[in-house]
């Protein structure tokens, strides 16, 4: 209390007025019953807030903070972002944040400005700096920042044709950004993007985060093909560089604009038992299916694995995750028969034929060697956003080892 109230003492403010502010930042920053504690019994994180409790004491029309949360474990550091955030929605207060960490940047700041040198860089939101990068300095700054949590649902919508176009969509707000909203498209066709007001703008689609995605990809690449000109023998040119992902980009979105009819179409064929799975999952009640569950598991392998699926569900009960749990076990249903019969059927005809298995063994390490995302992608890209898709990458990845034991 008497740290977070010292400024106030040098201000000339009575006791009573100062400890009653400052028990207010307490409470603010959530140290309500630590008032009375030394700084030896706090932990790191708590320490963090008595520094930002103390700067918010004096009430500055302007916050300056200098990398507060450098010093913190990763942990304890988004946890204190996270108490940035809901002080700033609280306060609505202008704030300077300095930082060397870009990705943190982006989760704070509405405008971001990079200085290199004492100079200004480039002055911007982080969607600007990201996709119109000032020079190589900006662009190499901003190079692993996932365009996913800087394009917003606005950035990519598409006007309405009718008022009532897609009216029983979800709605999600214009700041929304791709990696929030991915989720929402994995569920539903599409979603209604609305003004804080309530104003509609219009809708978007997987459609639309996929363009998007491939224009902004496409984009970094011939921003990266431009290069500025240096020592060859220092810094390989980039203006060398073969622009494959260019190419690839085009070429992808090719095969979707002329044969994505072919895809969504299997799509739509596979997402029919999918559904009558997950139709018949949810309509039991969640009592029955623990209880199925567990005699399978007894019979399979005794009481402890009972014991655990029984808890493992009734978890998913308590947390209110069941509907969700329901449909990934939906997945799990359908796409284990289909790798183990998949896998069985490449497992005895590589057996069998000596050219086959030399054709079948390279795609079999190529699958378990190469990240899960890196054919996820042409996935997505050709079957769309959708339970189907979390089905065929399950088969993927699991019917390799069946292909091996067979």
């Amino acid at each position: 209390m008497d740290n977070i109230a010292f400024p106030l003492k040098l201000q000339g403010m009575s006791v009573s007025d100062r400890r009653e502010r400052a028990q207010r930042v307490i409470d603010l920053v959530g140290l309500t019953g630590r008032e009375m504690s030394y700084p030896r019994q706090l932990s790191g994180g708590q320490q963090q807030r008595v520094g930002i409790a103390r700067s918010l004491a004096v009430e500055p029309d302007i916050w300056f903070l200098d990398e507060p949360f450098s010093a913190l474990d990763p942990l304890i550091r988004r946890e204190m972002q996270n108490e940035f955030l809901s002080i700033q929605n609280q306060l609505q207060k202008s704030i300077v944040f300095i930082t060397h960490d870009f990705l943190e940047a982006l989760r704070i700041a509405d405008r971001m400005m990079i200085m290199r040198d004492g100079q200004i860089v480039q002055i911007g939101t982080p969607a600007d700096l990201i996709v119109n990068p000032a020079d190589d300095y900006v662009a190499e700054f901003t190079n692993d920042v996932p365009v996913t949590r800087v394009l917003t649902a606005r950035s990519i919508v598409s006007t309405l044709e009718d008022p009532n176009q897609g009216k029983d969509l979800p709605k999600v707000e214009e700041q929304c950004c791709l990696e929030d909203l991915l989720p929402v498209l994995a569920e539903s066709s599409g979603a209604r993007v609305c003004e804080k007001d309530g104003t509609v703008l219009g809708i978007v689609t997987a459609d639309n985060v996929i363009r998007a995605l491939a224009r902004e990809t496409a984009s970094n690449e011939l921003f990266q093909l431009q290069g500025t000109k240096s020592d060859w023998f220092l810094s390989y040119p980039k203006g060398w560089i073969v622009p494959y992902s260019t190419v690839l980009n085009h070429t992808m979105n090719w095969v979707v604009e002329w044969f994505g009819w072919f895809f969504r179409g299997l799509a739509d064929i596979f997402a029919i038992p999918v559904s009558w799975v997950q139709q018949f999952l949810q309509w039991l009640p969640w009592p029955v299916v623990i209880a199925v569950t567990a005699v399978i598991s007894w019979a399979a392998s005794g009481w402890r694995l009972a014991l655990f699926s029984t808890l493992a569900l009734f978890y998913m009960v308590v947390v209110g995750y069941w509907s969700e749990s329901m449909n990934s076990l939906s997945l799990v249903i359908i796409s284990v028969p289909l790798a183990i019969t998949v896998g069985f059927v490449f497992g005895v005809w590589g057996f069998r034929s000596e050219q086959a298995e030399k054709a079948i063994v390279p795609m079999l390490d190529m699958l378990q060697t190469i990240p899960a995302f890196a054919y996820l992608l042409p996935i997505l890209l050709l079957f769309g956003f959708g339970p189907v898709v979390g089905l065929i990458a399950s088969v993927l990845f699991a019917f390799p080892p069946m292909v091996r034991n067979t």
